[in-house]
């Protein structure tokens, strides 16, 4: 969940809203547009995973709230560091606001 929710809110806000950059920047437009539009789905494909995975555990009640947010916490931060160093510096696919 936490991977799912950090990726989806970093592609709504720096790839659509505020136009900063695309997943891939090293091509045309529309296939920076296409790049984003493929991150957008793993975003969506993440989420809706683990709210399945939710909703089976909360039907099973064996859902745990401490346990759920403890869960979250890396997924995020795994996101973030792979974003950062992987995306931006190892492979260069994007730079932040680009042209800039």
């Amino acid at each position: 969940m936490g991977l799912g929710a950090v990726s989806f809110v970093n592609e709504v806000v720096f790839h659509q809203l505020l136009h900063w950059h695309h997943f891939y920047d090293k091509s045309s437009t529309d296939i920076g547009l296409v790049s984003d539009g493929l991150f957008h789905a793993f975003s969506w494909f993440a989420m809706v995973t683990a709210l399945l995975l939710i909703v089976g555990l909360v039907r099973d009640q064996a859902f745990d709230g401490l346990t759920f947010a403890a869960g979250c916490l890396p997924g995020a931060g795994f996101f973030q560091l792979y974003d950062g160093i992987v995306q931006h510096k190892l492979w260069g696919l994007h730079q932040i606001r680009s042209g800039r």
